[in-house]
């Protein structure tokens, strides 16, 4: 995914270079650093991307994501940028939850510097203070040299300076559908082939699949911790083949598709088979809650490490939504006799 920085003053342009040096291997494509009236803000973007950032410097919104009904959430807009800031001016501050696709993004408006970040927290955002006002970065280590009380910034919120820290969307249960397991399954497979087809428009894309390490790992692991950025010993160890594979995809195509959020929504993992059928529905919603810590933290970390873009159409909201409604007993099949 593309990279993001930027601080609540016009004018930072040294600042938000250096910054957005050390984000750098996010996008290989592009760069942009401008000053704004109320705001200084830089972008790189990878090479599946690039056709995002069309006149960047013509707006004033950072944008780290794939907004896919960029067309339809402004009526006349030539980019993704000029709809978000279109979307900002007509709607105010929840247009957020109109948006389709993951995303980390900041608006610079006279009040203040807005933030907002996707419900399931695929894109990375960390903010902080600079000097007494609000900066932000794709990753910790952008924001290390400069910035104090560093936080994830929490999906599924936006920040506006008149508002504060306000929270637009959850992941959470739905109503239980109440229909044949077939018709289930039919309605299930539209909505992934629409998320797949969305996430495959605009050029070449390859898909991540399982692999085996090798000794190359051992060489891999300092520049993993340092992508990363966690000492998680199950995290790390689970993104050492996704980091070693993500250089391999990047040598051959932009961007990926990726399963993360599959186990968490249709159970998965092993253990779950051991939960009470009652106890299911919760722990689904948990674990994907925690996902921008977790799977998506590394399938994040182990692309963009490279300059690649990887793409999760299990999480697309339509599918998440629906599965999140698909009663437990079609999920998890348990022996018997």
């Amino acid at each position: 995914m593309a990279g993001i920085v930027g601080v609540a003053v016009p004018g930072e342009t040294a600042e938000v270079e250096e910054t957005l040096a050390r984000i750098a291997h996010r996008g290989r494509a592009g760069q942009s650093v401008r000053s704004l009236p109320f705001a200084t803000f830089g972008e790189v973007w990878p090479e599946a991307q690039k056709a995002l950032f069309v006149d960047v410097e013509d707006h004033a919104v950072a944008l780290d994501g794939e907004v896919h009904n960029w067309t339809a959430l402004a009526a006349g807009a030539t980019s993704p940028l000029e709809a978000i800031e279109w979307a900002y001016e007509r709607v105010g501050p929840d247009f957020v939850a109109l948006l389709d696709g993951p995303f980390a993004l900041a608006i610079s408006t006279p009040g203040g510097v807005f933030l907002g970040r996707d419900v399931v927290g695929k894109s990375p955002l960390y903010w902080g203070k600079w000097r007494g006002v609000i900066c932000f970065a794709s990753e910790v280590k952008g924001l290390l040299p400069i910035a104090s009380d560093i936080r994830a910034f929490p999906p599924g919120h936006y920040y506006d300076p008149n508002k504060g820290l306000v929270r637009f969307g959850e992941i959470a249960m739905g109503d239980s559908l109440r229909m044949p397991a077939g018709e289930i399954a039919g309605a299930l497979r539209a909505r992934l082939v629409e998320s797949v087809s969305k996430r495959m428009r605009g050029g070449t894309v390859g898909a991540w699949l399982s692999g085996g390490l090798d000794s190359a790992t051992m060489a891999a692991l300092p520049e993993v911790i340092y992508h990363l950025e966690s000492f998680d010993c199950l995290l790390v160890r689970s993104s050492l083949v996704n980091f070693l594979v993500g250089k391999l995809a990047s040598d051959h195509v932009p961007a990926v598709l990726s399963g993360e959020g599959g186990d968490e929504l249709f159970a998965g993992y092993s253990y779950l088979k051991r939960l009470p059928a009652e106890q299911l529905p919760e722990e689904l919603v948990d674990i994907t809650r925690r996902l921008h810590n977790t799977a998506l933290q590394r399938v994040d970390r182990c692309s963009a490490g490279h300059g690649l873009v990887a793409r999760t159409a299990f999480l697309d909201r339509e599918v998440l939504d629906y599965a999140l409604r698909i009663p437990p007993c079609m999920k998890i099949h348990r022996e018997t006799g």
